[in-house]
Protein backbone atom coordinates (compact mmCIF):
# COMPACT_ATOMS: atom_id res chain seq x y z
CA UNK A 1 0.00 0.00 0.00
CA UNK A 2 2.20 2.93 -1.41
CA UNK A 3 -0.81 5.43 -0.69
CA UNK A 4 -0.68 7.25 2.25
CA UNK A 5 -3.96 8.84 2.31
CA UNK A 6 -5.22 4.82 1.99
CA UNK A 7 -3.49 3.55 5.00
CA UNK A 8 -4.22 6.34 7.09
CA UNK A 9 -7.88 6.11 5.81
CA UNK A 10 -7.56 2.07 6.37
CA UNK A 11 -5.95 2.36 10.01
CA UNK A 12 -8.64 5.05 11.05
CA UNK A 13 -10.92 2.43 10.47
CA UNK A 14 -9.24 -0.55 12.10
CA UNK A 15 -9.19 1.45 15.06
CA UNK A 16 -12.91 2.60 15.31
CA UNK A 17 -13.51 -1.16 14.25
CA UNK A 18 -11.37 -1.98 17.59
CA UNK A 19 -12.65 0.18 19.45
CA UNK A 20 -16.28 -1.29 18.84
CA UNK A 21 -15.43 -4.38 19.40
CA UNK A 22 -13.60 -3.47 22.73
CA UNK A 23 -17.28 -1.77 23.81
CA UNK A 24 -19.13 -5.02 22.81
CA UNK A 25 -16.43 -7.10 24.90
CA UNK A 26 -16.85 -4.54 28.03
CA UNK A 27 -20.48 -4.85 27.82
CA UNK A 28 -20.39 -8.74 27.71
CA UNK A 29 -20.87 -9.46 31.30
CA UNK A 30 -18.19 -6.55 32.51
CA UNK A 31 -15.66 -8.47 30.58
CA UNK A 32 -15.76 -11.57 31.60
CA UNK A 33 -18.03 -12.76 29.05
CA UNK A 34 -18.94 -16.21 28.57
CA UNK A 35 -21.47 -17.71 26.69
CA UNK A 36 -22.10 -21.11 28.16
CA UNK A 37 -25.54 -22.23 26.44
CA UNK A 38 -24.92 -24.50 23.59
CA UNK A 39 -28.37 -23.86 22.54
CA UNK A 40 -28.16 -21.92 18.78
CA UNK A 41 -30.94 -19.79 19.44
CA UNK A 42 -30.03 -18.83 22.80
CA UNK A 43 -26.73 -17.69 21.63
CA UNK A 44 -28.07 -15.70 18.86
CA UNK A 45 -30.52 -14.35 21.26
CA UNK A 46 -27.81 -13.25 23.50
CA UNK A 47 -25.40 -11.56 20.93
CA UNK A 48 -28.67 -9.51 19.46
CA UNK A 49 -29.12 -8.16 23.10
CA UNK A 50 -25.76 -7.74 23.14
CA UNK A 51 -25.59 -5.99 19.92
CA UNK A 52 -29.08 -3.56 21.05
CA UNK A 53 -27.02 -2.57 24.26
CA UNK A 54 -23.89 -1.84 22.57
CA UNK A 55 -26.29 0.11 19.92
CA UNK A 56 -28.17 2.54 22.21
CA UNK A 57 -24.79 3.44 24.01
CA UNK A 58 -23.22 4.55 20.23
CA UNK A 59 -26.72 6.29 20.47
CA UNK A 60 -26.72 7.89 23.68
CA UNK A 61 -22.88 9.29 23.21
CA UNK A 62 -24.14 10.22 19.83
CA UNK A 63 -26.40 13.00 21.17
CA UNK A 64 -24.12 14.17 23.99
CA UNK A 65 -21.59 14.58 21.29
CA UNK A 66 -23.98 16.60 19.53
CA UNK A 67 -25.12 18.75 22.17
CA UNK A 68 -21.54 19.18 23.48
CA UNK A 69 -20.51 20.41 19.84
CA UNK A 70 -23.58 22.40 19.69
CA UNK A 71 -22.71 24.07 23.01
CA UNK A 72 -19.44 24.61 22.47
CA UNK A 73 -19.67 26.60 19.26
CA UNK A 74 -22.18 28.56 20.85
CA UNK A 75 -19.93 29.64 23.17
CA UNK A 76 -17.44 30.58 20.57
CA UNK A 77 -15.24 27.79 20.25
CA UNK A 78 -14.24 26.61 16.36
CA UNK A 79 -14.26 23.31 16.12
CA UNK A 80 -14.07 22.55 12.25
CA UNK A 81 -16.41 19.99 10.37
CA UNK A 82 -13.01 17.94 9.20
CA UNK A 83 -12.16 17.21 13.02
CA UNK A 84 -15.83 16.37 14.00
CA UNK A 85 -15.68 13.53 11.41
CA UNK A 86 -13.13 11.74 13.06
CA UNK A 87 -14.69 11.51 16.88
CA UNK A 88 -16.35 8.10 16.96
CA UNK A 89 -19.02 8.24 20.03
CA UNK A 90 -17.43 4.24 20.96
CA UNK A 91 -16.36 5.58 24.31
CA UNK A 92 -17.99 3.57 27.55
CA UNK A 93 -16.07 4.43 30.45
CA UNK A 94 -18.69 6.60 31.74
CA UNK A 95 -21.23 3.43 31.57
CA UNK A 96 -22.05 1.63 34.39
CA UNK A 97 -21.35 -2.08 33.77
CA UNK A 98 -21.44 -3.92 36.87
CA UNK A 99 -25.35 -3.92 37.80
CA UNK A 100 -25.23 -1.34 40.00
CA UNK A 101 -27.59 1.10 39.07
CA UNK A 102 -28.41 4.17 40.85
CA UNK A 103 -30.86 6.68 40.01
CA UNK A 104 -30.68 10.21 40.57
CA UNK A 105 -32.88 13.16 39.00
CA UNK A 106 -31.52 15.70 40.56
CA UNK A 107 -30.94 17.78 38.53
CA UNK A 108 -34.19 17.01 36.66
CA UNK A 109 -33.71 16.44 32.56
CA UNK A 110 -33.95 19.17 30.27
CA UNK A 111 -36.78 19.17 28.26
CA UNK A 112 -34.82 17.25 25.61
CA UNK A 113 -34.29 14.40 27.60
CA UNK A 114 -30.37 14.96 27.99
CA UNK A 115 -28.71 15.56 31.14
CA UNK A 116 -26.92 18.83 31.74
CA UNK A 117 -23.33 18.73 30.37
CA UNK A 118 -20.59 19.20 32.24
CA UNK A 119 -18.79 21.98 29.70
CA UNK A 120 -16.97 23.02 33.11
CA UNK A 121 -15.51 19.80 33.57
CA UNK A 122 -14.08 19.87 30.20
CA UNK A 123 -12.80 23.05 30.11
CA UNK A 124 -10.59 22.09 33.38
CA UNK A 125 -9.00 19.36 31.91
CA UNK A 126 -7.65 20.88 29.02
Amino acid sequence: MRNLELRKRTSASLTRGEARNALARGVFFNQHGEMRDRRYGRQIHKASGLNFLVTAIILWNTKYLEALITELRKNGAAIPNDIIKHIAPLGWAHVGLTGDYLRNMNPPLSPDRLRPLRINELQDAA
